[in-house]
Parts: structure tokens; C-alpha cells; sequence
């Protein structure tokens, strides 16, 4: 192999490289979305347990009957 062929080899293999890392980059940003997504899924999940938790509590103290709101 001359070193010509060697510096197009190592070029293409940069050049894989970079393809490779681009992918990787948009699908990190595609995860990024994903894991903000399930953050306010989770947040909004424990807002409704804690309002539900609540209500059993008041149910249990004779607090009349319990109404779900929002």
C-alpha cells in the first residue's frame, strides 16, 4: 500500500467517523426530547397521586366525600 492509499484510507475512516458521530449527536437529541417528555409525565403523575393520597386521607377522617378535582 503507498502512501497515498494510506492517506485516502485514513481519510474515508475520518470521514466514517464523523458520519458516525453525526448520527449519534441526532440521536442523543432525540433522547434528550424523550427524557424531558418523561420528566413532565412523571411530575404530572405525582401531582395526581399526592392529590389522590390526600383525598383517602380525608376519607379516613370522616372529611365527607371525597371529589377529584382538576
Amino acid at each position: 500500500m503507498t502512501a497515498t492509499e494510506k492517506a485516502m484510507s485514513v481519510v474515508k475512516n475520518v470521514l466514517l467517523f464523523r458520519e458516525t458521530l453525526e448520527r449519534i449527536n441526532t440521536e442523543m437529541a432525540a433522547l434528550r426530547g424523550d427524557i424531558a417528555s418523561l420528566t413532565h409525565n412523571v411530575i404530572d403523575i405525582d401531582k395526581r397521586l399526592v392529590r389522590i393520597e390526600t383525598m383517602v386521607e380525608m376519607a379516613g377522617r370522616g372529611g365527607g366525600p371525597p371529589r377529584i378535582e382538576g
